[in-house]
């Protein structure tokens, strides 16, 4: 529910961003935590919203670009 809310205001933006940031638990499993920021234009400031955490297995560039995507799907 609250990552509904969170598209729906930033899908009334023209400007945001994906913001991933990659760490290793505390069991050894790397996890990348995604957030969004995004101009809020109803009160002209910019938000910055965690959406998930996320276990990554290909620490690859390409690896990495395709957790992001099939997240954000």
């Amino acid at each position: 529910l609250i990552q509904s809310k969170i598209l729906e205001r930033v899908s009334k933006t023209n400007f945001y961003t994906i913001l991933a940031d990659e760490t290793t638990d505390i069991s050894q499993i790397e996890q990348f935590s995604i957030c969004i920021c995004y101009v809020d234009e109803q009160i002209f400031s910019i938000q910055e919203d965690f959406l998930t955490f996320i276990p990554v297995y290909d620490i690859s560039g390409e690896g990495l670009a395709n957790t992001i995507k099939e997240t954000l799907k």
